[in-house]
């Protein structure tokens, strides 16, 4: 798929409820993203809205709340989207078991969704600036590049 569109935007958005309705919104209109397949454009929103849920819910704190900081760039072959805070760091500690989801706690499937709705995720904590950084990545048509490492 030939997007043309290779420039990165950046989005800073109050770390409330209320916007993220504005953070779908926003991402649907990426030239790229308008044109995806509706299956894997649905699992792109729902996994940026599953990121950006948890900013919302574990970064800050409920006095002091932040931003939550979306980098989205486009080529030929994918998109790829960093969600990013300056709150509270966390990193999955473990990969998910499948065969035993069912005894995880209500509410604490957020980050094991996003990883079976994209095709490459990596979480990092900024030991300088605080913070978590989430890198997601989703193919076009399916392609799944064979680069290793994020």
């Amino acid at each position: 798929m030939a997007t043309h569109y290779k420039k990165d935007v950046k989005i800073n958005v109050p770390a409330f409820n209320e916007y993220l309705e504005a953070i779908r919104n926003f991402i649907e209109h990426i030239p790229a993203v308008k044109i995806m397949g509706s299956q894997d454009r649905f699992n792109l929103l729902l996994a940026v809205e599953e990121a950006s849920e948890n900013v919302i819910k574990h970064a800050y704190d409920e006095k002091a709340k932040g931003d939550i900081e979306i980098d989205i760039t486009t080529d030929d072959e994918k998109i790829t989207i960093i969600i990013s805070d300056r709150g509270k760091g966390y990193v999955p500690k473990e990969k998910l078991d499948w065969d035993h989801v069912t005894e995880l706690k209500v509410g604490g499937l957020g980050i094991y969704i996003i990883e079976k709705l994209m095709d490459r995720v990596k979480y990092h904590i900024d030991k300088e600036k605080g913070g978590t950084r989430i890198k997601m990545v989703k193919y076009f048509n399916g392609k799944k590049a064979k680069e290793k490492v994020l």
